[in-house]
């Protein structure tokens, strides 16, 4: 998972092993602290953790990027990946719940 700010920085959480392949139900959980701008990010596979770590970073109240799920038009997440290009494997059944 990854943060990216107006500014550009970023802040990337990821779990310390690969998942298998098949299908999976992926869970974020992004929950303020009572700490200023700190967060807990959670990713889970269904009922087990994958990783949870506490952050600090700033989201604006206003977010002039989209939430793109496949092809991310516009700015590239990270320096992995480059704009406007399509995500190679599949994924079916995206639910957003927030």
């Amino acid at each position: 998972f990854i943060m990216r700010s107006l500014d550009g920085s970023f802040k990337q959480i990821e779990a310390p092993a690969a998942m298998t392949s098949g299908p999976h139900m992926l869970i974020l959980r992004l929950t303020r602290t009572t700490q200023g701008s700190g967060k807990t990010v959670t990713i889970s596979d269904g009922n087990r953790l994958l990783v949870s770590t506490d952050v600090v970073f700033d989201i604006p109240p206003v977010v002039q990027e989209t939430f793109d799920v496949g092809r991310d038009d516009g700015t590239s997440v990270s320096d992995d990946y480059q704009p406007n290009t399509d995500f190679p494997g599949q994924m079916k059944n995206v639910v957003f719940k927030f």
